[in-house]
């Protein structure tokens, strides 16, 4: 997982925000999508034809913010700050709870591999870096540790919940310092799990949480 240079497809957040993409990002957020969304009604309400229409809904589908309904139109993933709440509650007492479960597996070819990337990104993190990469990143980062767990169900769950850290933290990856703060907390919490610290790493997990 290296953090690319910029290329055509990866574009920086104010590229990202003020793109189609952006556009019915930010409508999602706000929940101001038509309800379901018919690709008549987006082309409509974007002024763009139905080949861009397209190529944005599959994208969403891709990274489970939209799911196409059976016959006709599209829904979307439903945000709000209630939601988000509540997310971040469940994930406040899940992660740190399964790395001190006796049932907990540290993989530590995968953790180290996970650790190296942090580092090559760490060299490498720039203004210049993508948005979708740095959140992929992230989101990948908890999803392994989560697979220590043993359990679909916990992973799934954390694959859910980035989903909606998708919707929640789109326009605040501009911060760049806080990004590096955050892919350091990544190696320190890997850093104690690699030492058989799993309360440390649990500790850690929850410091960087809140």
């Amino acid at each position: 997982l290296q953090m690319p240079s910029a290329a055509i497809d990866s574009m920086t957040p104010g590229e990202e925000a003020a793109g189609l993409y952006g556009r019915m990002l930010r409508d999602i957020i706000l929940s101001e999508m038509p309800d379901p969304a018919t690709e008549s009604a987006l082309m409509r309400q974007y002024k763009a034809g139905r080949g861009e229409i397209l190529q944005v809904l599959r994208r969403l589908m891709r990274e489970g913010l939209a799911e196409p309904l059976p016959g006709k139109g599209w829904t979307m993933l439903k945000f709000n700050s209630d939601q988000m709440l509540k997310s971040y509650h469940l994930r406040g007492i899940l992660e740190p709870a399964l790395l001190i479960d006796r049932l907990y597996v540290i993989d530590r070819p995968a953790l180290e591999r996970l650790k190296a990337d942090h580092e090559t990104a760490l060299a490498t993190l720039s203004e210049a870096s993508s948005w979708r990469e740095i959140f992929e990143f992230d989101a990948t980062f908890h999803e392994v540790v989560a697979r220590g767990s043993r359990n679909d169900l916990i992973v799934d769950i954390i694959r859910r919940q980035n989903r909606l850290r998708r919707l929640a933290e789109f326009f605040s990856y501009s911060r760049i310092e806080r990004i590096r703060a955050s892919m350091l907390e990544h190696v320190a919490i890997l850093d104690a799990l690699l030492a058989g610290d799993q309360a440390w790493a649990s500790a850690l997990m929850r410091q960087h949480l809140m």
